[in-house]
């Protein structure tokens, strides 16, 4: 997909230069394989996003930002029968240039497997991670891990259930770190 703007300069009258978060030149490229290797079921998928930033601070002499950031993404899962194995890395470019305006990344990556016990149960695990270079030039670090179950109770009735456990971390002498474990529970109904 390109989009030579965004709405900034699409709308009735909105058509000014050199606006604060306008993005140019928005292209995106993707593309997917699903297929079967005997048993075993296998969905690979990639793509890469790139724009321009026309402008990214009011004040006109300080545009110290990286205006021309891309990303980068790749998954795949691989099934046998009930069971099914995954993964994906997400990298991408930060706008906000870090102290020395030094570019900043992003890269986030998770690894999953989940087992339908029979039609009605099926239950989850998920590793997923963060890492991205902080503002100080120092890394910041999220992780999670997520056990995750659902049961169907009857026609157009699945109640599902996970518990999160959780840590983020900040190099920067004094941050604060945080250290979580929640419980979610919620139904769907189908009609």
């Amino acid at each position: 997909s390109y989009a030579p703007s965004d709405s900034l300069q699409s709308q009735n009258g909105g058509n000014t230069r050199e606006v604060v978060g306008q993005l140019l030149d928005h292209a995106a490229f993707g593309a997917a394989y699903s297929g079967a290797f005997g048993e075993a079921k296998v969905r690979i998928a990639g793509g890469y996003e790139t724009y321009t930033l026309d402008r990214c601070n009011a004040a006109a002499a300080t545009q110290n930002c990286n205006n021309t950031p891309n990303s980068m993404h790749l998954g795949a899962t691989v099934g046998f029968g009930q069971i099914s194995v995954g993964g994906g890395l997400l990298k991408r470019e930060l706008v906000a240039l870090a102290d020395g305006n030094t570019r900043r990344e992003r890269l986030d990556w998770e690894i999953g497997i989940s087992y339908a016990v029979d039609e009605d149960w099926a239950v989850a695990l998920q590793y997923g991670k963060v890492l991205q270079d902080g503002q100080d030039r120092l890394d910041e670090t999220f992780e999670m891990i997520a056990l995750n179950g659902s049961v169907v109770l009857g026609q157009g009735v699945t109640v599902q259930a996970q518990i999160d456990i959780g840590n983020f971390e900040d190099e920067t002498p004094a941050a604060l770190d945080n250290d979580f474990i929640e419980l979610m529970i919620g139904t769907a109904l189908e009609f």
